[in-house]
């Protein structure tokens, strides 16, 4: 994961020296995690990914199928979904989003 956040930072300009400081000292471990708190406490998402837009709007799982599981089964798998898109399908679903967000 560490590698993929690295070619992902790089490309888009980041100054690198900076990043992997900040990234293996956990410079922002705390602000994730506190995003992570107030999405699951107050916001009440169901699972990550879940986009929220400014509405209050949540859209959770675009491009992973729902797994659903039986919890007194040992979280046996009882149904999957699939995804609400695949390929290019996302990314117009994507950029709505991303347009109904400003």
């Amino acid at each position: 994961m560490r590698h993929v956040l690295f070619e992902l930072a790089e490309r888009v300009g980041v100054d690198m020296k900076r990043f992997a400081s900040d990234f293996d000292h956990g410079v922002t471990k705390h602000l994730v995690l506190q995003d992570a708190q107030e999405g699951w406490e107050r916001l009440k998402v169901e699972g990550s990914p879940t986009f929220v837009l400014p509405s209050g709007k949540q859209i959770s799982y675009l491009a992973l199928p729902r797994v659903k599981l039986d919890q007194q089964q040992y979280a046996r798998v009882i149904a999957v979904q699939p995804a609400l898109c695949s390929g290019s399908s996302c990314l117009d679903l994507y950029r709505r989003l991303f347009a109904e967000a400003r």
